[in-house]
């Protein structure tokens, strides 16, 4: 059984892609770039989230923190995550 996260599927004209990632390596990402964030991320579960736009997705953590993570930031995380967790 999968936690909670969010599931992404980019659709391009010829291709489809799904990825899961999980809240915890969300926490941890910066929302504009996807890289990692320095210091402890803080133990707030996922609440929330919606679209903005074309460009984005906003998440509303359970201790009040809001994040509007680009969309080339989300599928960097999921394609990394996707990469790192079949080893």
């Amino acid at each position: 059984m999968q936690g909670r996260g969010l599931l992404l599927r980019f659709f391009g004209p010829q291709s489809a892609e799904e990825y899961w990632v999980p809240e915890e390596l969300l926490r941890v990402r910066a929302p504009g770039s996807g890289e990692p964030l320095d210091g402890p991320p803080g133990a707030a579960g996922l609440e929330g989230c919606e679209m903005r736009g074309g460009y984005g997705v906003a998440l509303r953590w359970a201790d009040g923190r809001r994040d509007i993570f680009a969309l080339s930031a989300l599928r960097r995380i999921a394609h990394e995550h996707a990469l790192t967790s079949k080893t």
